[in-house]
């Protein structure tokens, strides 16, 4: 028997296995469409045989942009399938960052979602021979442009001829070529391609499995991106070593979870946030009496976990309002909350991508929805999980076996084993910064205690991850704005948060010129209207300053200061770490009423 330690192997073998089985559920003109084994595999084996057509060689990268969907799935199986590299990134990313991927790595195959992603992108046609798009659109072209439903009927046509072509380039792939290239922002604030192997992601992906339990009959839906490792592992390549259920659908114009049916939702923080707001305004409106119950329930629970560190036996009162609360939780609060609250059927949820508030993990777990935390980075995949039987709040989880943590002497978290990446791409010199001696050097601090359980205390530099799960370098986007004439100062916030906040100091002089050249203000204007015109003033030059940068990069609220807030520090605020959680803690209250 041939060990499936590559993907196409290990997609193959289960297409023999479950032929007639549903793989994909896709969401489209207001129905599901159910895609099976045998129907995937087929548009899989044509997809290769058109792009071995092209020319596509064993280890060529092939450049894969675009939102989760069907076509992302089928693309990325038959990247793997013909021995190339997927090489991807979080969308929607900012222009500048799609230009630097393509002229890093020289994709010889550009597939996207819509050629929108490439507006304003020059693409060398001497190294990039086709463009593909998920999308029928007309317009302009970087390129020689095909779409994706006709690159599958050519490929098609292949399939009597040239069939044995795929089979030896599935056999040619080994576990130690690299399957995708991801680029990200890592923990020094770069923007780099992190190689990871088919072994690695193999690896992996049996090691999360030996943790969570999911079954055949299981429908996963996930609103983590396909490019991101949390995304790729447990939203794809999860489900085709267990057999399970991929559902697509767009999370905005879903209303009830009962209908799709699902049992397992992978979400990032930012999802679980929106869900707790549902849960809370829920449980405030319902009647006095069963409030209170529900309150009690809470309690009770949350009094038993707090005993549960000191290894001391529990009070015999608390263990019994324990077994109590959970009996009532699991008779009447657990199935109201999941009927009428967030009309769900999912029997578990996961969250990975960022940090997760304990709040929030608490009360999902306390009210009968298991919430589970992991931890992971692209440069290692999963690296620890939360289980339904072996789970603590403070936790990001159970470090997952065959994957060694150590903790270096400054509280680093250091990683080593199969799952760590290959390095970075055509990177060598950082890729020695971060492994050294086999260890990955994460840029998380943190510990591991008795039970083998990982807790994240913070990062070491100065980088933000957003609760959707995305990496932000403050200190960019920092500088890019401050290089405008008439910002002094600004400091950006937004670390575990939903998106990006400022405290803003312009330069006096050069704004007071300006308006008294334009005649920016009229007479007798109130205080009020001046200073709706300067915001306005300065929201136009943010947008202009951060236009090649991304969606999760731009400031959404900002704030006008009359003072530096750098001037109140004892040291010289230089965009440290140090200096940035110096004036959060000065200005917090104004900071925290961006997020109200």
């Amino acid at each position: 028997m041939i060990e499936q330690n590559t993907i196409p192997l290990m997609f193959w073998d289960r297409v023999k296995k479950y032929s007639d089985r549903t793989i994909i559920r896709d969401m489209r003109y207001g129905r599901y469409d159910a895609i099976s084994w045998l129907q995937c595999s087929e548009m899989v084996e044509c997809l290769c045989l058109y792009l071995i057509s092209l020319g596509v060689k064993n280890k060529d990268n092939i450049l894969l942009l675009s939102e989760n969907r069907l076509e992302w799935v089928i693309s990325d199986l038959a990247i793997a399938s013909t021995g190339a590299v997927n090489v991807t990134t979080f969308l929607p990313c900012g222009s500048s960052s799609v230009q630097k991927i393509i002229e890093e790595c020289g994709p010889k195959i550009i597939i996207i979602s819509s050629l929108n992603i490439l507006k304003g992108i020059t693409v060398d046609q001497d190294i990039t021979k086709k463009i593909i798009t998920f999308d029928s659109e007309t317009g302009f072209s970087n390129g020689p442009k095909e779409d994706f439903q006709e690159c599958l009927a050519q490929g098609k046509k292949l399939r009597h001829t040239d069939s044995h072509l795929l089979q030896l380039r599935i056999k040619s792939v080994h576990k130690d070529d690299i399957a995708t290239i991801i680029y990200n922002i890592n923990a020094t604030g770069e923007y780099k391609g992190v190689m990871l192997t088919h072994g690695a992601l193999m690896f992996n992906c049996r090691a999360f499995a030996k943790m969570i339990l999911i079954k055949k009959r299981d429908k996963i839906f996930h609103f983590n991106s396909l490019s991101q490792v949390f995304g790729r592992i447990c939203g794809c390549y999860l489900n085709l070593y267990r057999g399970s259920t991929i559902i697509f659908e767009d999370f905005r114009k879903i209303i009830n979870f009962k209908k799709s049916n699902l049992t397992i939702i992978l979400a990032s923080p930012y999802i679980y946030n929106i869900m707790y707001k549902i849960i809370i305004k829920k449980l405030r409106s319902l009647p006095r009496v069963k409030r209170k119950i529900t309150m009690w329930v809470i309690i009770a629970q949350e009094k038993y976990i707090k005993h549960i560190p000191s290894r001391k036996k529990k009070p015999l009162l608390i263990r019994l309002n324990f077994l109590v609360a959970r009996a009532v939780r699991f008779l009447f609060i657990s199935p109201r909350i999941k009927e009428h609250f967030l009309k769900s059927n999912a029997r578990i949820y996961i969250s990975g991508g960022a940090y997760l508030d304990k709040k929030i993990t608490l009360l999902f777990n306390y009210l009968g929805l298991p919430l589970l935390e992991g931890y992971g980075l692209s440069e290692c995949g999963i690296i620890s999980v939360n289980t339904l039987n072996k789970w603590k709040p403070t936790s990001v989880g159970k470090i997952l076996p065959g994957i060694n943590v150590r903790i270096d002497k400054d509280g680093e978290v250091l990683i080593k084993g199969p799952n760590v990446m290959k390095g970075y791409y055509n990177d060598p010199y950082n890729t020695d910064q971060r492994i050294k001696n086999q260890w990955m050097h994460t840029g998380d601090t943190g510990y591991v205690d008795k039970d083998n359980f990982l807790s994240i205390q913070g990062l070491k530099k100065d980088i933000f991850v957003l609760t959707i799960g995305v990496n932000i370098n403050p200190r960019a986007i920092e500088e890019a704005l401050k290089k405008d004439e008439y910002i002094d100062d600004i400091s950006v916030f937004g670390d575990r948060k939903p998106y990006l906040v400022a405290l803003l100091t312009p330069n006096a002089k050069s704004f007071e010129v300006y308006a008294a050249a334009e005649k920016l203000f009229n007479a007798g204007e109130s205080p009020h209207e001046r200073r709706a015109k300067t915001e306005q003033f300065f929201r136009n030059k943010i947008t202009q300053s951060l236009s090649g940068f991304s969606k999760f990069e731009q400031i959404r609220k900002f704030m006008i200061m009359e003072r530096n807030p750098a001037h109140d520090l004892k040291t010289v605020y230089a965009g440290t770490k140090e200096g940035r959680g110096a004036i959060y803690k000065n200005y917090e209250q104004a900071i925290r009423s961006m997020y109200d």
